[in-house]
C-alpha cells in the first residue's frame, strides 16, 4: 500500500474523530522519505533541564591565574555535557571556531554509559540509546559553532555509519568536508583469522560556507619534487598538468612550436584558452619539451602555499595511541590515568588546519584533555591566543585527578619518569566550573541564584 492508499484509508476511517485522523494524517506526513530512524530514548537529565535551568558555578579554589596579562583563559567544565552544552548556549551560542569530541565508541564491551547503566552487547536498544545520546550533544553543538566554525568527531568501525547519517541530517549533507582516517597504530596485532586494526576515523562538517579549510606548513619533503634543471632565475618548479578535467571543446586546438611543429590537443582538451597559452609561453611558465612533441606546465616553489591537507593521517606525523599514553606517562611521573587517550599531535593538526591562532575551541568529550593540553602547545608554538573549552564528568575521578590534573602539570611545570625538568607554559589561565541548576520559575530566590 502506497501513502497515497494509507491517506484514503485513513479519511475513511470509523470511530475517530476529525482531531484524531488529523493526528494519523500528520504523523505520515513526517515520515522520513529517507535517512536514518531509531526509536529516542530519553536521558534522566533531560527531565531535569524542562524543569531548571543549567547554571555554571566555578570553584575558585582551583583556578590557576597567570601573571601574563594578556593570557589566554581557558575553561574546563566538570559534569554531564548535556548540562553543560545547555548552559554554554548562553554564553557561547555562534562563538566556537572549531569542535573536536572523541565520543564512546558504542563497543558493546560496557564503554558507553545511558542513564547510569552501561550498555552491553546485549541490550535490543544499544544503537538508538547511542543515536539519542549523540543527536541531542550535537544539535546544540552546531548551535555554538560560528558561521566560520567546523566539528570534528573521531569515531570507529561500530557508529562510523550511523554517525555519517545523522551528521548528514543535522549538518546537511552539502556541509559534509571529509573523513579521514588516522592510523592509530603502527605495530601489527597478531590475531588469526582477523584483519590487524590500524586506524579510525575523523568525520569533519562545517557549519557553513563560510568554512575555510588551512593548509598545512610545508616540510622539506614535501619540497624534494621541485628542481631547477634549466636555471630559471625564478628559482625551483615542478611540471604541472596541462591537461582539462572535464571535456571542453573550446578548448581543443592545436599549439605550433618554435620549429613549426604541430602539437595537438589532449582527448578533453588544454586546461586554458588559445591566448592564455601563448601568454604562459611568453612569459616561460609553459615550456616546450626537448622533441617539442608536448608543453611543460611550471608550478614554481614559490608561489604554493602550504601543503593540502589529505585524508589519510598517519601515525609518524600526528601521533599513534601508543604515543598518547607516553606523553600521560611523561606528565603523571609513569602512570597511565587514562585508556585510549589521543596524542596532541593529532590535535594539533585539527586545530592548525580548522581555524586561525586565536580561535575557540570546544571539546565536551574530554577525557584526560589532551585538546587543552595541544592548545597550549600550539600557542606556545606558534604565538597564538587560542582559547580552549574542555567538559568531562567526574565518574572515577577523571575530571579532578586525570583532566584537571594533566593540564595542571602542564601549566606549572613537571617532571618526567627520567628526572627531567619540562618547564611550564604559564601564559594560560585555568578556571574550573561544576554544572548546577536553577528553578525555571522567575522567583526572586532563583532571580538571585540565577
Amino acid at each position: 500500500m502506497n501513502k497515497k492508499e494509507l491517506y484514503n484509508k485513513i479519511l475513511q476511517l470509523d470511530g475517530l474523530t476529525n482531531e484524531e485522523k488529523s493526528e494519523l494524517l500528520g504523523l505520515l506526513r513526517k515520515q522520513k522519505k529517507y535517512g536514518l530512524v531509531w526509536e529516542d530514548k530519553p536521558e534522566d537529565v533531560e527531565e531535569r533541564l524542562r524543569d531548571e535551568l543549567p547554571v555554571l558555578i566555578e570553584d575558585a579554589t582551583k583556578a590557576i591565574i597567570s601573571d601574563y596579562t594578556d593570557a589566554p583563559n581557558h575553561v574546563l567544565i566538570e559534569g554531564d555535557n548535556l548540562e553543560a552544552l545547555a548552559a554554554l548556549t548562553y554564553t557561547h551560542e555562534g562563538k566556537i571556531d572549531v569542535i573536536y569530541i572523541d565520543p564512546p565508541y558504542n563497543t558493546g564491551n560496557k564503554d558507553f554509559v545511558y542513564n547510569d547503566s552501561f550498555v552491553d552487547s546485549e541490550d535490543t536498544y544499544r544503537h538508538s540509546k547511542w543515536l539519542s545520546f549523540m543527536n541531542k550533544r550535537l544539535r546544540i553543538a552546531k548551535q555554538l559553532l560560528s558561521d566560520k566554525g567546523v566539528i570534528f568527531i573521531s569515531i570507529d568501525d561500530n557508529e562510523q555509519a550511523q554517525l555519517k547519517l545523522l551528521c548528514d541530517e543535522i549538518f546537511s549533507q552539502n556541509n559534509f568536508v571529509s573523513d579521514v582516517i588516522w592510523q592509530h597504530s603502527i605495530q601489527p596485532k597478531g590475531y588469526a583469522g582477523k584483519f590487524s586494526l590500524h586506524h579510525n576515523y575523523t568525520l569533519i562538517y562545517r557549519k557553513s560556507e563560510k568554512f575555510i579549510l588551512r593548509n598545512m606548513e610545508r616540510t622539506e619533503e614535501d619540497n624534494k619534487a621541485y628542481k631547477n634543471p634549466d636555471n630559471d632565475p625564478r628559482g625551483k618548479w615542478r611540471s604541472g598538468d596541462v591537461r582539462n578535467a572535464l571535456y571542453r571543446p573550446n578548448l581543443i586546438y592545436d599549439i605550433i612550436t618554435p620549429s613549426g611543429k604541430i602539437i595537438h590537443a589532449p582527448e578533453k582538451g588544454w586546461r586554458w584558452s588559445k591566448e592564455t597559452v601563448a601568454e604562459k609561453i611568453n612569459s616561460g611558465e609553459i615550456v616546450f619539451n626537448r622533441d617539442e612533441t608536448n608543453i611543460i606546465r611550471k608550478i614554481y616553489l614559490d608561489t604554493v602555499e602550504g601543503r593540502c591537507p589529505e585524508t589519510i593521517w598517519f601515525g609518524k606525523d600526528v601521533g599513534t595511541t601508543r604515543e598518547a599514553n607516553t606523553e600521560l606517562k611523561e606528565v603523571f611521573d609513569g602512570e597511565v590515568p587514562f585508556d585510549t587517550p589521543k596524542p596532541t599531535g593529532l590535535l594539533k593538526r585539527i586545530m592548525t588546519i580548522g581555524a586561525d591562532n586565536n580561535s575557540t575551541i570546544l571539546d565536551f568529550f574530554a577525557g584526560s584533555g589532551t585538546t587543552l593540553h595541544a592548545t597550549m602547545q600550539l600557542n606556545d608554538e606558534d604565538g597564538g591566543h587560542r582559547k580552549c573549552i574542555l567538559v568531562t564528568n567526574n565518574e572515577n575521578n577523571i575530571c579532578e585527578e586525570v583532566t584537571y590534573e594533566r593540564n595542571k602539570r602542564v601549566i606549572n611545570g613537571y617532571t618526567t619518569p627520567k628526572g627531567e625538568e619540562v618547564p611550564g607554559l604559564k601564559g594560560n589561565t585555568l578556571r574550573y566550573y561544576r554544572t548546577s541548576f536553577v528553578g525555571r520559575s522567575r522567583s526572586m530566590k532563583n532571580m538571585r541564584q540565577l
